[in-house]
């Protein structure tokens, strides 16, 4: 497959791309000032503010400091958390800004009382959070006040904090024991944490924890980045030997796709980098996560949750990546070397606050506590179309600090809205389904949309389509006559005859997508459906395996059953191989006791990926030793769930697994699981299936196995 590693020149046509759909020539600032209208962001931000202001008091009044807000539930309450969440600080912020925008003493005092029940979180070393926590709080208190306690506190956790950097690779542990000698967990987020260490090198603290900072930083641009600027959410490697063990993604759609709040933090983290060292090779990795981001958002850049999610434009948006990014752009835009560069990002990110303070994001006139609308948390685990206490902070900050912009001569350039206003596929979509079309949404009217003007290429080959415009909807539709091939890229092209409500040409526009990978080429296919009231067939039958039928079958006539002991399981061995297939019905009958290991692929008796069954009721993939994706996919008891397991060739020693799992309470479009997997052996021969080694109350059907050449 063509994965996001291996499109060089992207970020070019990328940034191309976003410049002509946002109307805005770089290389043309005469032309840019000629069309420059007065800065409708900066008459806003009053009225903005106080309406944030009237939220903050709201919740600052109505909950008690210690139960932190974090997100809202779908009526639009606050859920609340304890001081060890990575969100606790984030409010006691949002009254620290509020404070420095109003000097009213009121929000002064509101800030020191909810950050009061984060004292103690200095201490902490299990965590790499200190800087969302303490920094968003304390930081801004003594930023503001001076007050030589915060200073003092804020120096204890950057000691802390610096508990868990590993010399030997040079990264700050995101996770984990910071002992720990088999897994060095490493996730994007970290690098907005590692302010906090920059600041305390400045303030008292040891010269080394800048040190920390930088090598940190400078090794995740190697280990984060793709080619094109778009980052993994996760990295995993080996402390003794520092081999690369998983890329991948958790809060994602998948290992190819882009979490877009992880984008986010990438461009802010190496914003901040770049200021506090002068790094150029920091300014690099801003503009690469920025140009990606950019991009690849739709329109009104309020990016969705993933930039490749699979059913855009109704995927929910994240207005935390928003907000982080437009604040991230604003300081970006003041340390560029670049004039049209720090033009254009300065463009993109009042464009952004300009929609999330409009009447589609904004809460006004809704239930919600929160600023903002159209946050998602963490959408694998539903958590989606809600308030999130960080998108408002990072809101607030990126207002302030557009109004206190050191070169205000940059603003006053606006531009008209984005014709476009999102497409499918997305420019870049690694994963396109081939028996999709081609989807333009504009945001007004236009004229000229035909099979002449609205085009898709294979190569240098016209694909033949019908065309069509829907100009009640605004949408235009790209049919192809026959299915798109499989792992294939394709170009989309618009011509300049397509025109706007205004007459004017939307100009040329061109952006590719990759098909999702081919089927398995099977080798061999085994399925087993137990229909003939027998296990004959099964290659292994190993313990008392036996058969169920009437209403204890999950479907059909006859299920097998695991009766809660072990071992008791169903094996088949194949041909060696990488590419493996394979998914059934499993209905869990009662909770296990132990870690359970329910199905395992091996070389022989080396066990390489493996499922576990865990007494909390969740599903977790492993790789040998070591989880893969998150740790919290939860099963009900009695329900009926399809499990399905893909291993792909990641190259060398490496496999790419996907591990699915649908059915009440877990239906999600894309894999659980989702990472570039190093393995001990990469290519498998034998299939187990049931009790493995640990007791197991469950039933299974519709056991599919297919392997690949």
């Amino acid at each position: 497959m063509k994965s996001l590693e291996r499109r060089p020149g992207r970020t070019r046509l990328g940034v191309m791309l976003w410049l002509v759909l946002l109307g805005v020539s770089i290389t043309n600032t005469q032309a840019l000032a000629q069309a420059a209208k007065p800065d409708s962001l900066e008459a806003r931000i009053p009225e903005t503010l106080a309406f944030a202001a009237s939220r903050l008091r709201d919740t600052a009044e109505s909950l008690t400091p210690g139960a932190f807000p974090q997100e809202t539930r779908a009526d639009g309450t606050w859920v609340t958390s304890d001081a060890t969440s990575f969100t606790s600080g984030f409010f006691a912020g949002s009254l620290w800004y509020m404070f420095e925008y109003t000097k009213d003493p009121y929000w002064r005092t509101q800030a020191e009382r909810w950050q009061d029940p984060l004292r103690g979180q200095e201490t902490r070393t299990d965590d790499h959070d200190l800087g969302f926590v303490l920094y968003s709080s304390f930081g801004n208190g003594y930023r503001l006040t001076g007050e030589p306690s915060y200073r003092d506190l804020l120096l204890t956790a950057a000691n802390s904090l610096s508990q868990r950097y590993y010399a030997p690779l040079g990264f700050i542990r995101s996770r984990g024991d910071i002992s720990d000698l088999q897994d060095l967990d490493l996730i994007i987020d970290t690098m907005v944490n590692l302010e906090l260490l920059f600041w305390a090198s400045r303030n008292g603290g040891s010269p080394m924890l800048r040190e920390m900072a930088t090598r940190h930083a400078l090794n995740t641009l190697e280990s984060h980045f793709r080619s094109d600027g778009s980052t993994f959410q996760v990295a995993r490697f080996d402390p003794l030997t520092g081999v690369l063990k998983e890329n991948g993604k958790e809060q994602g759609c998948r290992y190819e796709t882009v979490w877009s709040r992880g984008q986010a933090w990438a461009v802010y983290g190496y914003t901040v980098a770049y200021r506090e060292t002068k790094d150029r090779r920091f300014l690099t990795g801003a503009r690469k996560a920025a140009d990606f981001y950019i991009s690849h958002a739709p329109g009104d850049l309020v990016a969705y949750w993933d930039f490749f999610a699979p059913d855009i434009p109704m995927a929910p948006r994240d207005v935390s990546a928003a907000a982080a990014t437009a604040s991230g752009l604003i300081e970006l835009s003041q340390l560029e070397t670049d004039s049209r560069r720090a033009e254009a990002y300065l463009n993109a990110a009042r464009d952004i606050l300009l929609a999330l303070s409009s009447p589609a994001y904004l809460s006004r006139g809704t239930p919600f506590q929160s600023v903002l609308l159209h946050g998602t948390a963490f959408k694998p685990r539903g958590r989606f179309d809600i308030g999130l206490v960080y998108a408002d902070y990072y809101f607030i900050e990126a207002l302030l600090r557009y109004q206190a912009l050191r070169n205000p001569a940059l603003r006053g350039l606006e531009r008209p809205p984005a014709l476009i206003a999102t497409r499918a596929p997305m420019p870049d979509d690694p994963y396109a389904s081939v028996a999709g079309d081609v989807r333009i949404y504009f945001s007004a009217p236009v004229r000229g949309v035909s099979a002449t003007t609205f085009l898709l290429k294979r190569g240098s080959t016209l694909v033949a389509a019908d065309v069509s415009y829907d100009a009640d909807s605004l949408v235009a539709w790209l049919h192809p006559r026959e299915p798109l091939r499989y792992d294939t890229e394709y170009a989309v092209l618009l011509t300049k005859d397509i025109t706007g409500p205004d007459g004017r040409s939307i100009g040329f526009q061109r952006w590719t997508f990759t098909t999702e990978p081919a089927p398995l080429e099977r080798a061999e296919h085994r399925f087993f459906d137990f229909e003939t009231g027998s296990l004959s067939g099964v290659e292994r039958v190993e313990g008392p395996v036996t058969l169920v039928s009437g209403g204890a079958a999950l479907r059909g006539n006859w299920s097998v059953k695991i009766p809660g002991a072990a071992p008791a399981f169903l094996e088949e061995s194949f041909q060696g191989t990488d590419e493996i297939f394979t998914s059934f019905l499993l209905r869990m009958d009662t909770a296990p006791t132990v870690d359970a290991n329910l199905l395992s692929l091996s070389k022989n008796d080396t066990v390489v990926p493996h499922v576990l069954l865990r007494p909390n009721r969740a599903l977790q993939l492993m790789n040998g030793d070591t989880p893969v994706g998150t740790r919290t996919n939860f099963m009900t008891v009695g329900e009926v769930y399809q499990v399905t397991l893909r291993q792909r060739d990641g190259g060398g020693r490496y496999a790419i697994l996907d591990m699915y799992l649908n059915g009440p309470g877990a239906e999600f479009e894309c894999p659980f699981a989702s990472s570039r997997v190093r393995t001990s052996e990469p290519r498998e021969n034998r299939f187990r299936l049931g009790a493995i080694d640990a007791p197991l109350d469950i039933t299974l059907d519709d056991v599919l196995l297919d392997t690949g050449r």
